[in-house]
């Protein structure tokens, strides 16, 4: 089985069905299974702090699911015990809460999330691991539940606790927690003791008290990776504590650097090794300062990414030497290492532990990230560390400081960092399950496809559901988070708008609404293409018509009409509809667009009131470059009669949607920089044509003949796109990078 590969970059994948996701994480044992396991076994799918909580949704998306798919709304749902309180317990415990589930929740230490609370010297981002793909210097997690932008680990935890907290306090008494509590599943049941007194607010309903045993329906197991088992045994400062090495001594002797000894080559190995090699390292600014003015370098560096992932025993270091010698790469590559040969450390002399007898044979993929390992590699080739290969004695940390290396000897250093990883299977023993199940369990996972357990497989707006709304397709309540860069910009966009419009006069006495949507692309649904509306409504319709939310999702399907924006999406095109002396056509049009019997009144176009609606204009913001033109945003207006029934002039408003579209179309280049809490707006593209090609909502038969059907009231314009220099803008991804 190939290595787990970008999200963005692997193609498509279809819907999961609930049952057979389910049945990757439960155990296989008669008597065990109604227990899933959340924690992730394999690292190359599960390992980041982002990958755990999709997980997470994945598994309460997919239970929901597989719970009320033969039971009526009324009926109880079961419930639920999760043993684990670190972002993967209270991530899977906030998506059942939403969708009305009891949940307790128990933890063994005295707060959520302890290994990052309060670590500020430790970074989460939750895409840099992707680098150099283009969406990995996006800052902002952008799930639907719990969600984070880039930041020290202190900040992310206090964050996602925050919200965490508001669910929880919202649930009606559903929510019980149990900290400090020693639980292990017995049987059908949970036993557990010592849980602390709660407060009144997450004590819950149904609170079994301090110690006791308990049957649950469903447990889930989401320990985590733990904590290393060298800070168990007292050898080593655990990853998440905070600690000096990132600074220099105070006042140590400049000509004697500080020996530092780091044992392991992990990704958490690694990012110790460069930050006590690298002056004032921040693992983000350092990639754009070494790398930032460098895109040719950076897309072949890409290139061996992708090779490595396919073959990741290869040599990483004789790959990156390869490529700073390519001849139409040296200049670039040459002042890279020169940069890292200015920002290297003089005050540390770091030496790297592996058990590989080379460091060539040492730095492979196999379970750590291209970034750090290409870090590694180009910090040795300046020498600012040395390896020495050979398995710690542990059995011999003399007391004179000295550490033994089988087969090297004895190295005297001033510190040692040991980073050896988690002992996974004991920690999960420790809950009550056995080797076999947990063998059985990390088999499967192993054996089925990476995609199904590093993207998300709930729908469209699926989480922003209410529990009475779930089972009833009520897609006016379907909504996903705006990114707030994306927010900003389009609020100014239609506010400008509507400024401009009544500053002209040209639909004085006339009322109207505006807002902006932009195209959404679903590679883990089989590439579904969706819109979603990223801003309110702005203008001066009745407050009937201005109910639409922002986020809200719109699909295509026989039961989810295009509506207009659909139409523009789907061609390519603007798009024009006036009511015209042809109720019956007007009527026609919209029954085809946006109503069915069953969503007239509460579907996702129920704000609409096409009754009220005189006209309505659609324009495409599309972009251009080598790899194509496709539309990313939609700029939508319509526009009712005046008070004594005139209609309004159909050039003006077409005038002014057009000249709306283009004013944020024109401002696409200096929003290229555009840097606040959720990266980058726009980035460029490295991207393969197909990743970027035009993505129909699904206008075929009907829809796209439209014009033709119903010429008397409807007409489709063409709109210039913007030609971006090098790429287009990076698509708008849901289905969330690894």
């Amino acid at each position: 089985m190939s290595p787990a590969r970008d999200l963005t970059t692997d193609g498509q994948l279809a819907s999961v069905d609930a049952q057979d996701y389910l049945n990757l994480h439960r155990v296989e044992r008669e008597a065990a299974r109604h227990i899933y396991v959340a924690t992730p076994l394999d690292r190359r799918t599960g390992g980041t702090v982002l990958r755990q909580q999709i997980r997470a949704l994945n598994l309460g998306y997919a239970f929901y699911e597989y719970c009320t798919a033969a039971k009526e709304k009324s009926l109880q749902l079961p419930s639920v015990a999760i043993i684990g309180g670190g972002f993967a317990g209270i991530t899977l415990a906030a998506g059942l809460l939403r969708r009305g589930f009891e949940v307790h929740l128990f933890e063994q230490r005295p707060e959520l999330c302890h290994l990052q609370s309060g670590c500020e010297i430790r970074a989460l981002h939750p895409t840099i691991y992707d680098w150099p793909h283009p969406a990995s210097t996006r800052r902002d997690a952008r799930l639907p539940i719990l969600n984070w932008s880039a930041g020290t680990a202190g900040d992310v935890a206090r964050s996602v606790l925050k919200q965490f907290e508001n669910i929880s306090e919202n649930a009606d008494g559903r929510y019980n927690e149990y900290l400090r509590a020693n639980a292990r599943i017995d049987g059908k049941r949970v036993a557990w003791d010592n849980a602390a007194e709660p407060s009144q607010v997450v004590r819950g309903k149904r609170w079994l008290g301090r110690g006791g045993s308990h049957e649950f329906d469903n447990v889930f197991v989401a320990v985590g990776f733990g904590i290393e088992a060298d800070v168990l045994d007292a050898t080593t400062v655990s990853y998440w504590r905070n600690d000096r090495f990132g600074q220099p001594r105070p006042g140590a002797r400049s000509e004697r650097p500080e020996s530092i000894l780091i044992a392991g080559t992990g990704d958490g190995a690694l990012i110790d090794l460069i930050r006590t090699c690298v002056r004032g390292y921040k693992q983000d600014a350092l990639i754009e300062d070494l790398f930032g003015d460098f895109p040719r370098l950076v897309a072949r560096l890409g290139q061996l990414r992708e090779k490595l992932i396919a073959t990741p025993k290869a040599s990483v270091l004789a790959s990156v030497r390869a490529i700073c010698n390519e001849p139409g790469l040296r200049a670039e590559a040459d002042a890279v290492m020169d940069m890292i040969r200015r920002r290297r450390r003089h005050d540390t002399h770091v030496v790297l532990n592996g058990r590989a007898h080379s460091l060539d044979e040492q730095l492979t993929l196999q379970g750590r990230s291209f970034l750090n390992v290409l870090a590694a590699s180009l910090l040795y080739d300046v020498e600012a560390f040395s390896y020495v290969g050979g398995e710690i004695d542990k059995t011999d940390l003399s007391l004179d400081g000295s550490v033994s290396i089988k087969g090297y000897g004895k190295l005297w250093p001033d510190e040692a960092i040991i980073r050896h990883g988690t002992d996974r299977l004991a920690i999960l023993k420790a809950t009550g399950l056995t080797g076999d199940d947990v063998e059985s369990l990390d088999q499967r996972q192993r054996n089925a496809p990476d995609l199904w357990q590093l993207q998300s497989h709930w729908p469209p707006g699926w989480w922003s559901k209410t529990p009475e709304s779930t089972r009833a397709d009520d897609p006016k309540h379907w909504t996903e988070r705006v990114p707030r860069t994306e927010l900003l910009a389009g609020t100014i966009l239609v506010k400008s708008a509507c400024s401009s419009i009544d500053a002209s006069g040209a639909l004085a006495g006339f009322p109207y609404r505006t807002a902006l949507h932009r195209v959404l692309h679903y590679a883990s649904r089989g590439n579904l293409a969706c819109y979603q509306q990223v801003t309110a409504y702005y203008g001066t319709a009745g407050a009937s018509r201005m109910e639409g939310r922002v986020g809200r999702v719109f699909r295509s399907s026989a039961d989810h009409k295009p509506g207009a924006v659909g139409v523009t999406i789907g061609t390519g095109k603007g798009f024009v509809a006036h009511q015209g002396s042809s109720i019956e056509q007007w009527n026609g049009m919209w029954n085809l667009l946006i109503r069915t019997p069953e969503n007239h009144a509460t579907g996702p176009h129920h704000s609409m009131q096409v009754d009220k609606v005189a006209m309505v204009v659609t324009v495409p913001i599309s972009f251009t470059g080598s790899d194509g033109t496709t539309v990313r945003y939609v700029f939508y207006i319509d526009v009712e009669k005046n008070q004594v029934g005139d209609a309004p002039n159909q050039s003006a408003v077409k005038k002014a949607a057009v000249s709306a579209a283009n004013t944020f179309g024109d401002s696409v280049e200096s929003l290229f920089a555009t840097n606040l809490d959720d990266g980058r707006l726009f980035s460029r593209t490295i991207a393969a044509p197909q990743e970027t090609a035009a993505m129909p909502i699904g206008l075929a038969g009907e829809f796209s003949n439209i014009e033709s059907d119903y010429g008397a009231i409807v007409s489709l314009f063409e709109v210039d796109p913007i030609s971006i220099d090098g790429g287009l803008p990076e698509p708008l991804e849901l289905s969330l990078p690894n």
